[in-house]
């Protein structure tokens, strides 16, 4: 097992001002720890299990004979998770439809209702912000971390997590990046050793630290990055295109 050196406290000390010093001194002190690679990973994964997200169609309230019936969820989508603390969740936009309702399963079996509210042009994200009936309190969530995508390396060490009926992971490393342009300026996908076939569209990709790299993209051979900026494009409905140029 590696060890890595982290900062991970920062204790400050104020030192008050006596009557012949009217300015009060900050010191800033770094503790660092030495901490187990496996220790971050497995932090890593029950951090964003509590944040990921499995998508369901509406159930049906009546059978096909017209008799009743409470199946409150239909057919499984896909995976998405929180994206902003009222409960906005991101998903694969190919497994969902713009305007149209889907059933939420939260960490602990919670059900929630939500609409798809927006897609990036290129078809590659999809928003489903929570439905809130009249009188009930709006939801409220913890949404992930996003790393930064140009701090990203071949050989770093990242964690796919995903799961239709419980959480599942598989840890690798990065094999390759693709970028958009041939100036390197926008990252368009991220492969690596993980095997994409066990894990469903929506599924995140994260480091050691609980960041989130990218999102698993139906028919793409690795994970699309996800960036502060196109989630802030995003939201604001005018998100760019991250189609690779060959």
């Amino acid at each position: 097992t590696r060890t890595i050196n982290r900062v991970v406290e920062r204790t400050v000390e104020r030192v008050v001002p006596d009557a012949t010093n009217q300015n009060a001194t900050v010191v800033t002190k770094e503790v660092t720890v030495v901490v187990k690679e496996e220790d971050l990973i497995t932090q890593s994964i029950v951090d964003n299990a509590e944040k990921l997200v499995r998508i369901h169609t509406k159930g049906s309230t009546t059978t096909s004979t017209g008799e009743a019936t409470s199946t409150p969820t239909g057919e499984f989508i896909g995976l998405g998770f929180f994206v902003a603390s009222d409960g906005t969740v991101l998903t694969d936009a190919s497994a969902v439809t713009v305007g149209t309702h889907y059933v939420l399963e939260l960490f602990g079996h919670i059900l929630r209702e939500a609409v798809v509210a927006t897609t990036t042009p290129d078809g590659t994200f999809a928003l489903l912000t929570p439905v809130v009936q009249e009188g009930e309190k709006p939801p409220s969530a913890t949404p992930v971390v996003l790393a930064d995508p140009t701090s990203l390396k071949l050989g770093q060490t990242v964690i796919a997590i995903g799961g239709k009926d419980r959480t599942s992971i598989a840890i690798g490393v990065i094999a390759d990046l693709s970028y958009a342009s041939p100036d390197k300026a926008t990252l368009a996908l991220i492969e690596t050793t993980i095997d994409n076939a066990r894990f469903m569209r929506g599924s995140p990709l994260v480091n050691m630290f609980g960041e989130v790299l990218g999102v698993h993209i139906n028919g793409e051979n690795g994970y699309v990055p996800l960036s502060s900026s196109v989630l802030e494009g995003l939201f604001a409905g005018n998100a760019p295109s991250l189609t690779e140029n060959h």
